[in-house]
């Protein structure tokens, strides 16, 4: 199942935007500044350049959301790709490896 159709997530919030920032500035977790992120991915040439391209904007914390909660949405979990890989097994050889 695509991670961003989970019912359950640990971090309760009303979208994988909103959720996003969680982990990254709780104390238990990463512990992070937003601000002190923000300028930290400023200063890389490729991160600028990318949210300029993406995002038509400098990094800034709304972006990073929107970044993050689109790579979450593209992570397919074990279980789904185990039931494409039975869907598909007459082409397929090997089961998905545990990454």
């Amino acid at each position: 199942m695509p991670c961003a159709q989970k019912r359950v997530h640990r971090w309760s919030a009303a979208s994988l935007e909103e959720q996003a920032l969680g982990p990254i500035t709780s104390p238990d977790e990463m512990a992070q500044d937003l601000d002190e992120l923000v300028e930290e991915l400023g200063a890389i040439p490729s991160y600028v350049e990318e949210f300029e391209r993406s995002f038509g904007s400098t990094v800034n914390e709304e972006d990073i959301a929107r970044a993050l909660a689109a790579y979450q949405r593209s992570l397919i979990t074990l279980r789904l790709s185990t039931a494409i890989w039975r869907a598909t097994r007459t082409r397929c050889r090997q089961p998905p490896k545990r990454v």
